[in-house]
């Protein structure tokens, strides 16, 4: 997939061996950077949520941005999925020093969720508030969409 960011990227479905990183990316990150996260004692959050987030990857698309050049370079990733009566993002991650660049906005672009019609997501942070305050008015947070088959 052709991109417009500042790296040269490519788009593709996450293969089972990126999983991990997946899974552990989402996991820190998101202890970090919700308020959800916050009030729950870290054994316990990092307990509860992996065995949600394990379940929620089985059952989810995920499209990961590689370098053009070596695809063992991971950018970032987006957890998203299509069912119900509207699409929903469940998270999207990009390494601290690759944010800014564009390419969260590309992983998005690349799901075909359409941002000018309502969409769910099911795992807000404070960077997605942000997001959606200023471009993505449509998105609503709707965690129980993290919990439905």
């Amino acid at each position: 997939m052709q991109t417009t960011t500042q790296i040269p990227i490519s788009i593709h479905p996450a293969t089972p061996d990126v999983l991990n990183f997946i899974l552990n990316s989402w996991l820190t990150s998101y202890s970090k950077l919700s308020h959800f996260a916050r009030g729950i004692p870290s054994r316990h959050f990092f307990h509860y949520h992996h065995t949600l987030l394990s379940a929620l990857l089985s059952r989810s698309e995920c499209l990961v941005a590689v370098d053009q050049e070596d695809p063992n370079l991971y950018y970032g990733w987006i957890v998203y999925d299509k069912n119900g009566s509207m699409p929903c993002l469940h998270y999207c991650y990009v390494k601290k020093q690759f944010r800014q660049g564009g390419i969260g906005r590309e992983l998005l672009k690349a799901t075909g969720i359409n941002t000018q019609e309502p969409f769910a997501i099911s795992h807000q942070t404070f960077a997605w508030t942000d997001q959606i305050n200023q471009h993505y008015r449509q998105a609503l947070y709707i965690p129980y969409r993290a919990f439905m088959t």
